[in-house]
């Protein structure tokens, strides 16, 4: 039997960073080494990590006051924040610089009067926590029948962001939607990357 490996494989550089994270504090701390969410979608290395102390937790409520916890590579939304702050909890912020750079892109834009459309999928925790910081102002993009259909606030610039776990195959289709849609109605998109793929939407 011959066995073919793609190039590239495993994951990213930012899930690795996180994973690397929780080893050194794990080493620098001991156990138990909250982290919020699973590090990787990943069973064999999530078991890895529990095996040394690493306790993996959906929500802070989870973790006893004055704890240490780690905030995986997805990244969280200003409310997270918020709550660790109020409960005193030790955090390690191993958000990937990818997401984090698309979670400042968010604040800038809506900052600016734009409306974003995000594409990606519903209960992702990128997803969340990229919605988090400015939930308001921002509509989630699941597929083509979403970006032919959900209703989009009248008067806004648009910028169109995707998940960074996403590809350029994922999400072009529904890239392609949204041009349609909007094309019509005066829209300008310019094709750039950020950190991936990212569609600004521009009113003329």
């Amino acid at each position: 039997m011959k066995l073919l490996l793609a190039n590239p494989r495993c994951y990213c550089a930012g899930v690795d960073r996180a994973i690397q994270i929780v080893e050194l504090a794990l080493k620098q701390f001991g156990a138990p080494v909250y982290v919020r969410k699973e590090i990787v979608h990943n069973r064999h290395v999530v078991g890895w990590l529990r095996d040394r102390g690493a306790v993996f937790v959906d929500e802070l409520g989870e973790v006893p006051e004055g704890a240490l916890v780690v905030f995986s590579a997805h990244g969280v939304g200003p409310s997270v924040n918020q709550e660790a702050e109020r409960r005193a909890l030790r955090v390690i912020d191993a958000t990937c610089p990818l997401v984090s750079k698309v979670h400042a892109e968010v604040e800038r834009f809506v900052d600016e009067g734009y409306h974003i459309l995000l594409i990606g999928h519903a209960g992702h925790e990128e997803v969340e926590g990229t919605m988090g910081h400015s939930p308001d102002h921002t509509t989630l993009i699941e597929n083509v029948d979403h970006a032919r259909t959900t209703p989009i606030p009248e008067h806004h610039k648009l910028m169109v962001l995707t998940q960074t776990t996403l590809s350029m195959d994922d999400t072009q289709h529904v890239v392609d939607a949204l041009r349609d849609r909007f094309a019509a109605d005066g829209y300008l998109f310019v094709k750039t990357l950020m950190p991936k793929d990212v569609i600004s939407a521009l009113r003329r």
